[in-house]
C-alpha cells in the first residue's frame, strides 16, 4: 500500500512528511485540492500507522497550530483540524478501500 496519500486520494493535492518519529508515528502536512464552492484546506497532524501489508490502520489527530515546526498557512487555504480520526485502509481486488472506524 503506497504511503503517499496524494497518489491514491483524489481530494489530496500534496502530502509532506515533516517528521518521521519511528514506530509508525509521523508528523504530516496535507493539502487538499478543494472543489467548487469549498475552500482549499490543509492539515497539520500526527499519524500513527500499524497493521500488515494489505491492511493498515491510521490514527490521526491535529497538532497544535502554534507548535514548533507548524508550516505557515498559505494564501487562500484554511487550516483545518482533525480532533480524532481512525481509519482502516485495505487493498482489495477492486483497489484501496477506506473504512472510517471512529
Amino acid at each position: 500500500m503506497h504511503s503517499d496519500r496524494a497518489e491514491w486520494d483524489k481530494n489530496v493535492q500534496a502530502t509532506h512528511v515533516l517528521k518521521d518519529c519511528g514506530n509508525g508515528l509521523q508528523v504530516l502536512h496535507i493539502v487538499n485540492k478543494g472543489s467548487l464552492g469549498v475552500q482549499r484546506r490543509d492539515f497539520y497532524e500526527k499519524k500513527l500507522t500499524f497493521g500488515s501489508d494489505n491492511k493498515r490502520y491510521y490514527y490521526f489527530s491535529s497538532m497544535p497550530p502554534d507548535s514548533d515546526g507548524a508550516p505557515p498557512v498559505e494564501k487562500d487555504i484554511v487550516r483545518a483540524e482533525i480532533h480524532l480520526g481512525f481509519h482502516k485502509f485495505e487493498v482489495t481486488e477492486e483497489g484501496v478501500r477506506a473504512t472510517l472506524l471512529l
